[in-house]
């Protein structure tokens, strides 16, 4: 008998460093931009976002992955920027309490 491996999320949070802070839009969009060579549904999601941290969702296989992504990011809305990753977790829950921040969806 084979074992099928169910998708796990693993949710990262980070922080953005920038001369100014940066709308919702403009990160969306910077993850979007970076992770175009992913299989749509392996790509990494803006869960959750308020200036300077934000919080991506992606399958526990990719987390690796997206740790990278998020570090390669330099340009957000035409800004230079860099991404700091903080910490991951399976569980919004457990992040957002590690880490002290999003504990409540704003958007």
């Amino acid at each position: 008998m084979s074992k099928i491996s169910m998708p796990r999320p693993r949710y990262i949070a980070f922080r953005i460093a920038a001369a100014a802070p940066l709308p919702r839009r403009a990160v969306g969009n910077a993850l979007r931009a970076a992770s175009t060579g992913w299989p749509e549904d392996k790509a990494p999601k803006l869960t959750r976002y308020e200036w300077p941290h934000g919080i991506v969702r992606v399958e526990h296989t990719e987390q690796a992955a997206a740790r990278k992504l998020l570090a390669a990011l330099t340009a957000m809305d035409g800004a230079a920027v860099k991404v700091e990753t903080l910490s991951a977790s399976g569980t919004l829950k457990a992040l957002t309490e590690r880490i002290g921040v999003l504990t409540k969806r704003t958007d």
